[in-house]
């Protein structure tokens, strides 16, 4: 290859290096960003969860009100909460319930401008009225959120984290740090990359220059580059490990022999084992689940695994409820090399399935017949005891209100005072005469309670409701039993008596007048003795 030729490609490597700096310096920054964010969002998790320890214990509760918490001692919290933010970059902390669909501060932090003047603090029970919809958001699905929003008191990136008082009451934590903070040390990232490309530049063009006499300098700056590139990749490995490590979940790494490399502290916990029994375990050797040993078998065969249920670690005896996938990891050559295990415990979640599961059998089981209604009275749900008082199936009752199966036969007035009391929130007890599928009249002794979500706000209404028929019936005969003679069906001398007391008080009352008519036959007593009393 001519001189030409030499220059030409040397010019091409110089190019590509600047290239290969630019792109590594903004790959350099990228990486930073997010470790920091990783970094400001564990700050802020943190701070927002010492909220609570910093407040009187028992301090959220269900049946809270605006009159829990004295002036005095709502500025005690505001200077505790306050003294925790003041040598930190977080700006605040606080608390928030939520009442009438409205978020109210429980406790929040402040600044020392805003100490001084009383008219800027956040006190007990005001209501955040221009609160992000995001953060009620937080309050519907119960799960923490890191968001970026703009308020009466700045820009903040913040963490809304639900927590439940001992009560089961729900109440939300949060803190907030500057985005002009966060910009700050974005900018410093940025212009080191930029200062450190400017330099890696400028240090080529001695390198074009000198060329021919400085080649071993170039390799040796070449060399201290990949050095200092090594570093930072260890350093970033480093920041990687220190995530996994503290991760909410198990998670491993694992050869193409299945041999166990890598564990985090949770999935120490979860299997019960230490990591110097856990590194150099083999699962497919010694795990005898089955379902487990599968899931293992095709992630190294390429294809993700999966298991779920209960189960007993081999090394530290432990039984949970578990959710494990098994992700396979590929190499250069897209040949599997190894592969990376995610444990989740699902021991609490499955208890409250089952728990749901027995409920949803005691209420399709039951005696008595139950409706599940909506606010405006719509069947939502009936269990197989209605559909066999009423004739009526779930198909034909969901989605119809209750007067499907009304006979005309109750009052109005006691649908008008049972609608008044459940929709105060109140529960009711009553009698309705209904009518069946088939034209069937009947009665029910019906219980009617409001359901409300955690706002308080009533959803729905459920009826528990008991075929009372049969004893109305008996109760019924026994008082035509009590009141007439079973021989001849006339009323007996109690109720004659009873009767004629009635008739004679009113004429004493009003005026009015009747009649007695008294028939007597004589020698009567003989025939009854004589043929008896059929004759």
């Amino acid at each position: 290859m001519n001189g030409a030729g030499l220059k030409r490609n040397f010019y091409l490597a110089m190019a590509g290096y600047v290239v290969w700096i630019v792109a590594f310096s903004f790959w350099v920054y990228y990486h930073e960003k997010s470790a920091l964010y990783t970094q400001l969002d564990l700050a802020l998790e943190n701070a927002a969860l010492t909220t609570p320890l910093l407040l009187p214990e028992h301090f959220h509760h269900q049946d809270m009100s605006a009159s829990d918490v004295s002036p005095e001692q709502d500025r005690q919290n505001i200077l505790k909460l306050s003294g925790y933010t003041r040598d930190r970059d977080i700006v605040y902390i606080y608390s928030f319930i939520m009442r009438d669909k409205k978020i109210l501060f429980t406790s929040s932090s402040a600044t020392d401008e805003e100490l001084k003047n009383d008219s800027q603090l956040s006190h007990y029970w005001d209501h955040y009225d221009d609160a992000d919809p995001r953060i009620l958001a937080v309050f519907a699905n119960q799960q923490k959120a890191f968001l970026e929003y703009t308020d009466q008191w700045g820009s903040f990136r913040s963490v809304f984290i639900p927590l439940y008082a001992e009560d089961g009451g729900l109440y939300v934590v949060g803190a907030d740090l500057d985005i002009s903070h966060i910009n700050a040390l974005l900018k410093g990232y940025l212009y080191e990359s930029l200062i450190i490309s400017l330099l890696f530049v400028l240090m080529g063009i001695p390198l074009v220059i000198t060329h021919s006499m400085q080649s071993r300098q170039l390799a040796e700056t070449l060399k201290l580059e990949v050095d200092k590139r090594t570093k930072e990749l260890v350093d970033s490995k480093n920041r990687i490990n220190s995530i996994l490590e503290h991760s909410p979940v198990g998670i491993f790494h694992y050869d193409t022999e299945s041999t166990l490399t890598t564990v985090n502290r949770q999935f120490e916990e979860l299997i019960g084992a230490n990591k110097d029994i856990l590194i150099g375990f083999n699962m497919l050797e010694n795990l005898t689940d089955p379902q487990m040993l599968h899931a293992v078998r095709e992630s190294l065969s390429g294809r993700p695994g999966y298991f779920e249920g209960v189960y007993t670690s081999v090394t530290g005896h432990k039984t949970i409820f578990l959710h494990a996938d098994f992700v396979p990891i590929f190499d250069a050559d897209n040949n599997v090399s190894g592969g990376v295990g995610v444990f989740n415990d699902m021991t609490q979640q499955q208890q409250s399935t089952e728990r749901l599961k027995k409920l949803s059998l005691a209420v399709e089981c039951s005696p008595n017949s139950i409706v599940i209604t909506d606010v405006e009275g719509v069947i939502e749900y009936v269990n197989p005891k209605f559909e066999q008082v009423t004739g009526y199936s779930a198909a034909e009752s969901i989605g119809q209100k209750p007067g499907l199966y009304k006979s005309g036969e109750t009052p109005g007035a006691l649908y008008k005072e049972l609608w008044e009391t459940i929709k105060a929130g109140q529960e009711w007890r009553g009698e309705f005469h209904n009518r069946r599928k088939n034209g069937e009249l009947f009665w029910v002794q019906s219980f009617i309670a409001p359901i409300s979500d955690d706002a308080g706000e009533i959803t729905h209404f459920v009826s528990i409701q008991e075929d009372v028929s049969e004893a109305k019936d008996i109760s019924s005969k026994l008082a035509y039993q009590s009141s007439h003679d079973i021989l001849t069906g006339l009323i007996n001398r109690s109720e004659f008596e009873a009767r004629l007391s009635r008739v004679v008080r009113t004429a004493q009352k009003t005026g009015t007048k009747h009649v007695l008519l008294f028939l007597d036959l004589d020698q009567f007593k003989i025939i009854n003795d004589t043929c008896g009393h059929t004759a």
